[in-house]
């Protein structure tokens, strides 16, 4: 052990299902109750539609695995991080990612992150995992805004 002071990094914890994901607070803008999505046709795998928030027309996504048949929104009391997606530009877009819980914000040392290898393969939002930390209330997978939004290279 080194006495060197260790970086914490301010995280989201949310619940999807069973499983507990995190994203960076500083990229969380928002969580929003969802209520009204409106469908998107044609809208890409895992686009449930969009909204309106504060005029802003942005995306409702989900990270569950999609059969293509339902794309609606069934829950009543649906909730929304609404995260900035940074580009290659100054511009930054925002999305609304659906959650079943927020569990709080918390500080962690990304020095513990390990690598999920083929843990997460058959998942359909793998790519946006950057790893997994162990905490005393579970495995917390750690997502990275940036692939959020899968690339054109896994189309065709």
């Amino acid at each position: 052990m080194t006495n060197a002071t260790r970086e914490l990094e301010s995280l989201v914890t949310f619940l999807l299902g069973t499983e507990q994901y995190a994203l960076p607070t500083d990229a969380v803008k928002s969580i929003i109750p969802i209520t009204d999505v409106t469908y998107v046709p044609g809208a890409p795998e895992g686009v449930y539609g969009v909204i309106n928030l504060r005029g802003d027309i942005i995306p409702v996504m989900g990270l569950y695995e999609d059969d293509g048949q339902s794309k609606s929104v069934t829950k009543t009391e649906t909730l929304a991080l609404v995260v900035e997606l940074p580009d290659e530009t100054s511009e930054t877009s925002q999305i609304a990612l659906l959650v079943d819980q927020v569990s709080h914000i918390t500080e962690m040392d990304l020095d513990a992150l390990e690598d999920t290898g083929d843990l997460l393969m058959s998942q359909r939002r793998s790519g946006a995992v950057e790893g997994v930390l162990t905490t005393d209330a579970g495995p917390v997978l750690l997502l990275s805004p940036q692939r959020l939004i899968p690339g054109e290279e896994g189309t065709g």
